[in-house]
C-alpha cells in the first residue's frame, strides 16, 4: 500500500478509533511516501489524534467525509452516544489543519431520514457556514431507505407537507445553488406518496416500538421528547 496506492478512501467502522489506520499513516510517512497520496476519510467526527494533524499535513491532498446526521442532541440521539462538544472540537481541528497546509476539503455528508427530515435545512446551514474554501460541500448520496420504519417516506401526510412548505420557506435564506436544488428534491419527495395509508400506519407503528424500546436501554432524551410535533403527529396517524 505504501509503494502502490496513490488514492485511499478509508470507511467505517470509524477509522479514527482504530490502531492499524495510525499505523499506516505512520509507516507510509516514515518511507517517505503521504506526500504522493490522496486520503479520504470517512468519520463520525467524535474523534481525532494529535498526530493526524501531522501526518494529514504531509499528504498531497485529504478530504473528510463528515458523516453528521443532525445538530447537538438530534446527533446524539441519531448516532448515540456520540457527543456534540467532540464533533464541534473535531470540526475545529479539520478546519485548522485545512488552513495550516491549504491541502484539505469538507464533504459533509447526512443520512437523511425521518429523525431528521425536520431538521435538514437548518443543518445545510451549519454545514454551509463551516465549509473553508470553494471545494467543500454537502454530499446528497446517503438516504436512508432501510430499515423502512427509517424512511420518511412513512410519516403522516400532513407532518411530511408541514416539512415540504418549511424547506421551500427557508432556501430562500440559503446561498449556495446545489443546497438549494437538493433540498427542493426532498421538498417534492415529502409531497409525493410511496405507500398506502394502511401500510404506512403499520411502518409507524413499528417505528413507535422500535425507538421506545431502544430508548428504554439508554440514558439519554428520547425521541418523543426531543421531537414532540413527531410524536403528536404519529400519535394522531395511529389512532
Amino acid at each position: 500500500m505504501s509503494k502502490n496506492v496513490k488514492h485511499l478512501v478509508v470507511i467505517g467502522g470509524e477509522p479514527t478509533i482504530i490502531r492499524e489506520f495510525y499505523e499506516l499513516l505512520e509507516y507510509c510517512d516514515t518511507n517517505n511516501t503521504l506526500q504522493n497520496k490522496s486520503l479520504t476519510i470517512t468519520t463520525n467526527m467524535t474523534n481525532t489524534s494529535k498526530n493526524l494533524s501531522s501526518w494529514l499535513g504531509s499528504i498531497r491532498h485529504f478530504t473528510i467525509h463528515a458523516s453528521i446526521d443532525g445538530l447537538m442532541e438530534r446527533n446524539k440521539y441519531i448516532r448515540y452516544p456520540c457527543d456534540w462538544n467532540s464533533v464541534i472540537n473535531s470540526l475545529k481541528f479539520y478546519k485548522d489543519t485545512m488552513k495550516k497546509h491549504n491541502n484539505g476539503n469538507f464533504s459533509f455528508a447526512p443520512a437523511i431520514q425521518l429523525l431528521n427530515i425536520d431538521q435538514l435545512t437548518e443543518l445545510s446551514k451549519f454545514f454551509i457556514d463551516n465549509f473553508t474554501n470553494e471545494n467543500d460541500d454537502i454530499a446528497w448520496i446517503s438516504q436512508v431507505r432501510y430499515p423502512i420504519v427509517c424512511d420518511y417516506a412513512i410519516l403522516p401526510t400532513d407532518y411530511k407537507l408541514k416539512i415540504a412548505d418549511n424547506i421551500e420557506k427557508e432556501v430562500k435564506t440559503i446561498n449556495h445553488k446545489s443546497t438549494v436544488e437538493h433540498l427542493m428534491g426532498h421538498a417534492n419527495d415529502l409531497r409525493m406518496e410511496s405507500f398506502t395509508e394502511e401500510q404506512k400506519k403499520n411502518y409507524q407503528k413499528m417505528f413507535i416500538q422500535y425507538n421506545d424500546r431502544q430508548d428504554s436501554f439508554r440514558k439519554t432524551d428520547t425521541w418523543r421528547k426531543l421531537l414532540p410535533e413527531l410524536e403528536t403527529a404519529l400519535t394522531k396517524s395511529i389512532s
